[in-house]
């Protein structure tokens, strides 16, 4: 099976964060907790319509192989950069290709 390497992707383009479990992650018979991960994102925030008013929508591409077994409600803090900050994991998004998107709503 041929697995490409994603780390040239992330070596130009990537911030360093922490996904972090919190109380609301876990769900009861979820076999496989985390508490805090450190992973490489591509941040983004795109504006798009909601309503009628044009806001961000934060969300970040990660390897797929870095994002736990559920994520979602899951913090994704990102420490450096423009967006440097803390969001809730909304969804994850596997494309397919070993890169998943996660939406994020910002929390602080």
């Amino acid at each position: 099976m041929f697995v490409e390497d994603r780390s040239p992707y992330f070596a130009d383009f990537a911030v360093a964060a922490t996904l972090a479990q919190t109380s609301t992650t876990q769900w009861p018979g979820d076999p496989v907790p985390f508490t805090a991960v450190p992973v490489s994102v591509i941040f983004d925030a795109p504006v798009v319509d909601v309503g009628g008013v044009m806001t961000p929508q934060p969300q970040a591409q990660i390897d797929s192989d870095d994002v736990p077994h559920y994520v979602l409600n899951a913090e994704l803090i990102v420490s450096t950069g423009d967006h440097a900050g803390t969001y809730q994991v909304r969804e994850a998004v596997p494309d397919g290709t070993g890169m998943t998107l996660l939406v994020l709503t910002r929390v602080s």
